[in-house]
């Protein structure tokens, strides 16, 4: 019921703050977590042999590469394996069509390739697994046994050439098989135009760190043909080929990049800068007021609307702050009732006033409308009439009995009041002789004597606990418009929406689209850095209305002023208005300056006024138990404790793999 929190006029209540930081927290966390665990593990399978030993022999590795001046390279591999393992169909290669190429000036760039033409000599299906396109070979209804010769015919378009001021031919031979051996392996590769013979370099990584040794490797005399031979190579390596090339060796060749993750990375950078424009214009605070002094709460504010400016309060600090005032303003009186609760009496509507409330039937009875909802419709409203009218105790009954009708918006309460009863003959204290009460302390004072007593106490009022709602609504939806500037709210709202839409575009670019060229990889960060950048932009789009500031720095001026008032001062406005420390003290309260206040007028010898009751306003440790005995009608709920379909570890890495394919048996 504490629905009262952290508000400013210029900020998000506390525990909306919680929430955005644990999701913001938990977003970073998981997502950058994810990206993590994608370079340390990118092909997301085990290193360990044993959980990937294919259950085959490779006895002969033939890889015949035809390379075109158009940087396309046709390709074919012929694998000779003994099957010493039964139960296998077949065996499957990947052949990625993004990987990662580090040159001769040790600079690595991501490259997408284009594979096209197919084909096979046995049955195959292909398919795409962790960002990598994959060629299963095999009968699925016979499994393979023996040797067995299996040949993979595709053309690699490795698209435009991407090096600066020369050309240079990159290839990987072979895939990370990361556990059988080859036996024997011959590697062709017939270049388009002759190359100089003193610049071939084989490695075994794809970061040209460790060459390869023990290679047999020769130029034909035409200086196109390059034959590389070796035995017992492992596979749990690649093998790369790597010739540098004069500029224009190779021909200008296609372009195998798209648009669409260039558009989605425009596009969020491109928020991140509207966010900031609309920040200057409709989010940016107005200059700061100089806080003047002020003896009293500037503006008519109550307690609980001075407490809600300057932020850090819950609900039942306001309550009893609320409380004091109505005691200071002479409409009730506090009473200690035994240790923890307090008794509230009426000093202002005894007898000759009652209650009379006014209600509404806004919808009529239908085919939806509950049994129990029809017998209290046909008991309180006659057929065909709109409005009804309660008077006395029968208004509480009629809440008490409706208050499903009421949340559910079958009928309204138009009025509530209370009226000067028929019996005139009765002298009181008029009400219009006192200050007047603000509207956070009229939702107070009528849940105080909701059925017309003449004194309650929190413990037993049925409908009390209301007030924390009401009080809180009036604060948050009319008092804080007058604070803070809707359309800031609005496009925090609206920043903060495209903002989620906005990172779910930028993984399916950098997960799923995945084809920005090499030269703008640089956006995909710049992107991912201005989402959080747009996030805190719109969390701060909010500001105070002038009137606000304004307000603001007369609350301040306020503080200012009780915390730091002299005697001689304080003994100037007591000789004006000798309750002035009881008509503050209430303010004081909730601007966490109560105790320096009470302090301040110890010497003073201040009397407080009659009929404000016994409770002891100076103790200020007792404030905090104020409403700690308020009833709460019982509820029941469930919650599940986590989540029935979370599921553990992620299977799917990908995006991106810089691995050089590979395969194995199925």
């Amino acid at each position: 019921m504490d629905k009262i929190k952290d508000r400013t006029g210029n900020s998000l209540p506390l525990a909306g703050k919680i929430v955005i930081f644990i999701f913001i927290a938990f977003w970073s966390a998981g997502f950058f977590g994810g990206i993590l665990s994608m370079f340390i593990n990118p092909s997301g399978n085990s290193n360990n042999p044993k959980e990937t030993d294919p259950g085959f022999v490779i006895d002969q590795y033939n890889v015949d590469l035809d390379v075109e001046e158009d940087n396309k390279v046709n390709v074919t591999e012929t694998i000779t394996i003994t099957w010493v393992e039964s139960g296998h169909h077949g065996i499957f290669k990947y052949i990625p069509e993004w990987l990662e190429y580090t040159n001769k000036d040790n600079r690595t760039i991501k490259r997408h390739s284009v594979i096209s033409n197919l084909s096979s000599n046995r049955q195959f299906t292909t398919d795409v697994v962790n960002g990598k396109k994959r060629i299963k070979i095999g009968d699925p209804n016979a499994f393979a046994s023996g040797t067995e010769d299996y040949v993979i015919s595709y053309t690699y378009d490795m698209g435009s050439d991407p090096f600066k001021g020369y050309d240079e031919f990159i290839f990987h031979t072979f895939g990370d098989y990361w556990y059988p051996r080859i036996n024997n392996f011959v590697i062709t590769i017939n270049m388009p135009k002759d190359i100089d013979t003193n610049k071939i370099n084989l490695f075994k990584d794809k970061k040209r760190k460790t060459k390869a040794k023990n290679l047999d490797y020769y130029i034909s005399k035409d200086g196109k043909t390059i034959t590389i031979s070796g035995t017992d190579y492992g596979l749990e390596q690649s093998l790369t080929v790597d010739i540098p090339l004069e500029e224009g060796y190779f021909e200008e060749g296609s372009y195998n990049y798209g648009y669409g993750s260039l558009i989605i990375s425009l596009i969020i950078i491109g928020f991140m800068f509207l966010t900031i424009i609309l920040w200057l214009i409709y989010g940016k605070d107005y200059p700061k007021e100089p806080a003047p002094v002020e003896f009293y709460s500037p503006d008519n504010l109550d307690p609980a609307e001075v407490g809600y400016i300057v932020g850090k309060q819950n609900g039942r600090k306001l309550i009893a702050s609320l409380l004091v005032s109505l005691a200071a303003k002479g409409y009730i009186s506090i009473d200690k009732k035994g240790e923890k609760n307090l008794e509230i009496k009426n000093l202002i509507f005894r007898e000759g006033y009652e209650r009379r409330m006014k209600v509404d039937l806004m919808k009529k009875i239908d085919i939806n409308t509950s049994v129990e909802d029809q017998k209290l419709i046909n008991k309180y409203f006659k057929e065909k009439e709109k409005g009804v009218a309660f008077y006395g105790d029968e208004c509480a009954e009629f809440e008490e009995a409706c208050a499903s009708l009421i949340e559910k918006g079958v009928i309204q309460i138009k009025t509530d009041d209370l009226v000067k009863a028929k019996s005139n003959d009765i002298q009181m204290k008029l009400a219009n002789e006192l200050p007047e009460l603000s509207k956070s302390e009229t939702y107070l004072f009528k849940r105080l004597f909701s059925k017309g007593s003449e004194t309650t106490d929190i413990a037993s009022n049925k409908t009390f606990y209301k007030v924390y709602t009401e009080v809180a609504d009036y604060l948050e939806k009319d008092f804080n418009k007058k604070l803070e500037e809707p359309v800031g709210r609005s496009l925090r709202t609206f920043v903060h929406i495209v903002a989620i839409f906005l990172v779910a575009l930028w993984v399916i670019s950098f997960f799923g689209i995945e084809d920005l060229a090499p030269k703008y990889q640089l956006l995909y960060w710049v992107s991912l850095g201005s989402l959080p950048i747009t996030w805190i932009i719109g969390y701060i789009m909010t500001r105070r209305t002038k009137y606000g500031e304004l307000i603001s720095a007369r609350v301040k001026g306020f503080k200012n002023y009780l915390a730091t008032a002299e005697k001689a001062e304080l003994e100037a406005q007591v000789e004006k208005n000798p309750n002035y420390f009881f008509d503050i003290l209430p303010f004081a309260y909730t601007l966490h300056i109560s105790k320096k206040w009470i302090k301040k007028f110890e010497k003073l010898n201040v009397k407080f006024p009659e009929n404000v009751g016994d409770f002891d306003y100076r103790n200020i440790d007792s404030y905090d138990s104020f409403t700690s005995s308020v009833y709460y009608p019982s509820s029941s709920g469930s919650s599940s404790g986590g989540c029935s379909s979370c599921g553990g570890g992620c299977s799917s890495c990908g995006g991106g793999c810089s691995s050089c394919g590979g395969g194995g048996s199925w």
